[in-house]
């Protein structure tokens, strides 16, 4: 037959010891309460000296471009918030003789004192690559600079406008395409839009190539690797797709990081599984494309909306006689009537108009003359 005292014991006692833990633990904070604080006190000199050395690291790889890992900005802010907690901590009343303001104390003690070894273990699992910061991270060295004012025609800025819109996360576009003739200045506007994306943070990393009419996919990959800062040692088009696909899911951090993907000159279907993304929206990275082309097919081709296929039309002819002006400036009447005549025959074509401008910049009327008659 079992024994009752037994089985009662078997149950109270686990009971009865869970029970005087915490008494213990409380009775220690009133009896130890200048050691819990000592303790603390010497934990924070240590997780200082690790804050001072991460910041020579970040100050470091900041001169020298190279990559610093995400986790330290919240890390410093969580220690800044310990160390503030600890400099606030009331030193001079420790020797109180109130139990209940020691036991007070020595808990608040003990509790930042797991706080800040729970910060120098989130420390030691901070990976530091010093890998140079990729060339298509938004806010690197290399970020790519504005276009000249002298390109901001009044009559694009619709277009400009309605081009950066359809690139913003809220807008339901995946793909947009600026379209128009060559020499019309399709790629200065999507250099803008790049500057713009950048100055308003609307993506994390913003890569690219230039397509040009015969389509290259080794060269789109290896310059796309490149913005992207990774290494394409694979020889076949497949591996080299899978490679940058690995990349672009391992980095989106579950879709978060945003990525603009922006292809130049395009001139026929660009497949975008060769870059490693899905042509379909929503697969698990946040991307949009940006492409410019002559052909509004091509533009269709590569999976653009109708309404996110945005013309760059030819400028005004006030616009076209002022960017004339900007290269070349004379006070001959003549020459300046040819020059009219020659702005006029290029149609509205910037970079015809420069070509002109440049060429007969400090040349004879004898030149002019001849540059007119050879356009007309």
């Amino acid at each position: 037959m079992s024994d009752p005292t037994g089985i009662a014991g078997a149950i109270i006692n686990p009971i009865a010891q869970t029970a005087l833990v915490p008494v213990t633990d409380h009775v220690g904070y009133m009896i130890s309460c200048r050691k819990y604080v000592r303790v603390m006190q010497t934990k924070m000199r240590e997780l200082n000296t690790s804050r001072i050395s991460v910041e020579e690291h970040i100050s470091r790889n900041t001169r020298n471009h190279l990559q610093i890992p995400s986790q330290t900005k919240e890390w410093l802010d969580q220690v800044e918030g310990i160390r503030a907690n600890v400099e606030n901590f009331p030193i001079d009343v420790i020797t109180c003789c109130s139990l209940r303001i020691r036991h007070k104390l020595g808990q608040k003690a003990f509790k930042i004192t797991e706080q800040i070894e729970s910060l120098t273990r989130q420390l030691s699992l901070i990976s530091w690559t010093d890998d140079p910061v990729p060339l298509g991270r938004v806010g690197s060295m290399n970020a790519s600079t504005s276009a000249s004012s002298s390109d901001d025609f009044p009559s694009r800025e619709k277009t400009f406008t309605q081009a950066l819109k359809a690139l913003e996360p809220n807008q339901k576009f995946h793909m947009v395409a600026l379209c128009g003739m060559g020499g019309v200045g399709k790629t200065r506007m999507m250099q803008r839009l790049k500057k713009a994306a950048e100055e308003k943070k609307l993506f994390n990393y913003i890569v690219g190539a230039v397509i040009g009419e015969k389509t290259d996919p080794f060269a789109i990959q290896e310059a796309i690797a490149d913005y992207l800062g990774i290494q394409l040692n694979e020889k076949t088009k497949p591996a080299r797709a899978d490679k940058l696909r690995e990349w672009f899911k391992k980095n989106s951090d579950g879709g978060k990081t945003k990525f603009l993907i922006v292809l130049d000159d395009v001139w026929q279907l660009v497949d975008l599984e060769d870059i490693g993304l899905s042509p379909f929206p929503n697969q698990g990275v946040d991307f949009k494309v940006l492409l410019t082309s002559r052909d509004s097919q091509v533009c269709t081709m590569m999976g653009v909306e109708a309404n996110s296929i945005i013309n760059v039309g030819l400028l005004t002819e006030a616009e076209a006689q002022s960017l004339f002006q900007q290269f070349v400036e004379t006070s001959e009447p003549e020459l300046q009537k040819i020059g009219e005549d020659i702005v006029r025959k290029c149609c509205g074509l910037p970079i015809a108009i420069k070509t002109m401008a440049c060429t007969l910049r400090n040349k004879r009327k004898d030149a002019w003359k001849d540059a007119l008659s050879r356009i007309e």
